[in-house]
């Protein structure tokens, strides 16, 4: 069965208006914050599955209000899909099938974006599922013609969103394993939302959700599993 996403306007819309007519995780105290719909256990992605299991997920869904958005289900491409890749050069590359080269998503990923920017003024920051052709912030895969990558990219729609918001707080998902990583961008949220919690209240509120048992998996990460591209602005 497919996915249907509503669109961008929609889902803040009801966010401002009547919180119960969206499933969102309960409203957390520092702030209204965007995440690939990926992240909160919707199954959104290429293959039908979802990342709800991969970043610190508890301790974001007791801060943060989260909304979910997928700008490949929001495109209308549906899940599962036929997956995309990064394709061309690093600075401007094109989010083409990765079965059908033909099929080029860049034009409509990047208007998806500037569609979805215009409903974002209340959000106070973006979680975004690392490393993906449309939604990581850095070492996305970018693919030669000799079929070689180098993780070089940013996806594409992740692109277009922090360049219409160059000060909102954005951050790739698996980077928040890093306590202080967490801290910083839960901090950074909460300044942007107009709350004055200082950094320590933040910090002591993640370190007592850090040892509920949901979220004790997903902390204390080696640096391993940190993505160098790390961006909090």
């Amino acid at each position: 069965m497919g996915y249907d996403c509503p669109s961008p306007a929609l889902v803040l819309k009801s966010v401002s208006m009547e919180r119960s007519t969206v499933p969102l995780a309960p409203l957390g105290p520092l702030g209204l914050v965007a995440v690939s719909d990926c992240l909160r256990g919707s199954r959104v992605r290429w293959d039908g599955g979802h990342n709800g299991h991969t970043w610190p997920r508890h301790a974001a869904e007791r801060l943060f209000t989260l909304v979910g958005l997928c700008p490949e289900v929001g495109i209308g491409m549906g899940a599962p899909r036929p997956p995309i890749q990064l394709t061309g050069d690093a600075a401007r590359p094109r989010a083409l099938a990765v079965s059908d080269s033909t099929l080029d998503y860049t034009a409509a990923l990047s208007d998806y974006a500037r569609r979805s920017a215009a409903t974002l003024d209340e959000v106070a920051g973006y979680i975004f599922a690392d490393r993906s052709p449309s939604c990581g912030l850095a070492d996305v895969k970018v693919f030669g013609a000799d079929g070689g990558f180098r993780r070089v990219g940013r996806g594409v729609y992740a692109a277009a969103v922090a360049a219409a918001y160059p000060t909102l707080p954005v951050v790739d998902a698996q980077t928040l394993a890093d306590h202080e990583t967490f801290v910083d961008f839960a901090s950074a949220v909460a300044a942007r939302a107009g709350n004055r919690a200082p950094r320590r209240r933040v910090a002591a509120m993640l370190d007592g959700l850090r040892r509920h048992p949901a979220s004790r998996k997903r902390f204390g990460a080696s640096a391993n599993q940190e993505r160098r591209g790390k961006s909090m602005r």
